[in-house]
């Protein structure tokens, strides 16, 4: 059988694009060189817990018509970020608002707040890089607690190596709102997993699971007539630029028992 889509990748938008193409009567087949369904966002239950294997995911959104999309294939808990940071020691309420920068300084107002922000900043009329953006923005304290450390073991490099676009969306609020994202209207968590979400929502379509796309690549064509690859840009084109300067992660997984954080982790 020759499908219309061969789709590379079990993930969200790979599940997706295939429920949506289905959806439309179109024929697809899915393979994934994993051993399982659901891309980066996997899930499994070991001793009754739900573990996001590949580092958690926070479904957020402000559009109705993508949470009950979502919802059509599994519910969702009422979890809302909210994070905190461990600075040397010392607790501090996180993305950036006004706790944040009482906690800091003393400050109890948004005026205050605003004042001793402007005497941190480094004024530069042209910023080329993460940190020259964040200290003419936000004032060396707020970005040496925060942004500098993170931002070198994140990445793997300086601040200064690194574009300012990377940290724009970082929220800096002089209220007490300490939600992580800006889309405070839809939020949560699959309940039982986002396997559970992925599976259903490929229900009924043909999955192939530990098949590398590399073996098929050239003759893909005699699968589908349309391919929508969902891997890493350098590796669709084999790495002819060399690789692209992503971070890899190794994960460790680590079972304790209670809370241990007081906070999500």
């Amino acid at each position: 059988m020759k499908y219309d889509y061969l789709v590379v990748g079990a993930g969200i938008f790979g599940a997706t694009f295939a429920q949506q193409a289905k959806e439309k009567g179109k024929s697809v087949l899915v393979i994934d060189r994993r051993s399982h369904m659901g891309g980066n966002v996997y899930t499994e239950n070991r001793n009754g817990v739900t573990v996001h294997v590949y580092g958690c995911h926070i479904w957020h959104t402000d559009k109705k018509e993508v949470w009950d999309y979502v919802n059509r294939f599994v519910s969702f808990n009422n979890y809302r970020h909210k994070g905190m940071v461990n600075f040397k020691g010392r607790m501090l309420s996180f993305p950036i608002n006004l706790l944040t920068m009482s906690q800091l300084w003393g400050v109890r107002t948004p005026e205050e707040a605003r004042r001793k922000v402007e005497e941190e900043k480094v004024p530069c009329d042209n910023p080329k890089n993460m940190e020259e953006w964040c200290l003419s923005v936000i004032g060396r304290t707020l970005y040496e607690t925060f942004i500098e450390g993170y931002s070198t073991k994140q990445w793997n490099k300086h601040p200064r190596e690194l574009s300012a676009s990377i940290v724009k969306r970082l929220p800096v609020r002089y209220t007490f709102n300490d939600d992580y994202f800006h889309d405070l209207t839809y939020q949560g968590i699959p309940i039982g997993g986002y396997t559970r979400m992925v599976e259903n929502m490929l229900d009924g379509i043909k999955v192939e699971v530990g098949v590398d796309f590399e073996e098929v690549r050239g003759r893909w064509r005699d699968y589908a007539d349309r391919l929508v690859f969902c891997g890493g840009i350098d590796q669709y084109f084999q790495y002819a630029l060399g690789e692209l300067e992503y971070r890899s992660l190794k994960w460790e997984h680590e079972e304790l028992r209670g809370d241990v954080q007081g906070d999500a982790g």
